[in-house]
């Protein structure tokens, strides 16, 4: 759906953002704005990874990009290029901006009802939830595969630029269908899933 989706009043080479941001959310668990304001000098696809700078806790950190995703960053660059050549931002709205946080809010939500989802009327589904589930994948992962949970927080806490293991830990307290399997296999988690408020993400 996402490659396919026709974006109204769009500006030079903007069609081509979608596919490309929405994967790189899914796949890295990047936060909306780090991915939104990603400069073209922290995007090193020669060599496979990009630099978050400034983010959220002062926490810098480098993420190497799945192959697959590397080769549609490789594939996207060279196509947007066509259209911005001199553009600042790796997701860019014109040469000088990057794209808003209403549009991407605003071509989420197009995609998501265009795909025929569902919405509760309780919570509205956010861009910025595929960082939720990207935390929750990764726990549920290493709980099957008989990992030490509590030895590989530490590690997605780095990746995903928290400050703290609670920070972490707050997202899989979001995942109810989390416990079931959490529970049959391990309760090292136990002293560490406090409340965190939305602020520490």
């Amino acid at each position: 759906m996402c490659d396919t989706f026709h974006i109204r009043r769009q500006t030079p080479g903007r069609f081509l953002i979608p596919p490309v941001y929405f994967r790189f959310l899914y796949c890295c668990g990047v936060r909306t704005c780090e991915a939104r304001l990603l400069f073209m000098e922290d995007v090193h696809l020669e060599k496979g990874y990009v630099d978050i700078i400034h983010s959220k806790g002062l926490k810098d950190r480098r993420i190497y990009l799945p192959e697959d995703l590397l080769n549609l960053f490789l594939k996207y660059n060279q196509k947007i290029s066509a259209y911005l050549p001199e553009r600042r931002y790796f997701f860019p709205s014109s040469s000088k901006k990057s794209c808003s946080s209403g549009w991407i809010s605003l071509t989420f939500n197009q995609l998501w009802d265009a795909a025929g989802l569902r919405r509760e009327s309780s919570k509205q589904p956010r861009a910025y939830d595929f960082r939720h589930h990207f935390a929750f994948a990764n726990v549920n992962r290493w709980v099957r595969d008989g990992l030490d949970v509590n030895a590989m927080l530490p590690y997605l806490m780095r990746y995903m630029g928290h400050s703290s293991l609670e920070s972490t830990s707050y997202y899989i307290h979001l995942v109810p269908e989390f416990f079931s399997t959490y529970t049959e296999k391990t309760r090292v988690l136990e002293d560490i899933l406090p409340e965190v408020n939305d602020e520490e993400e």
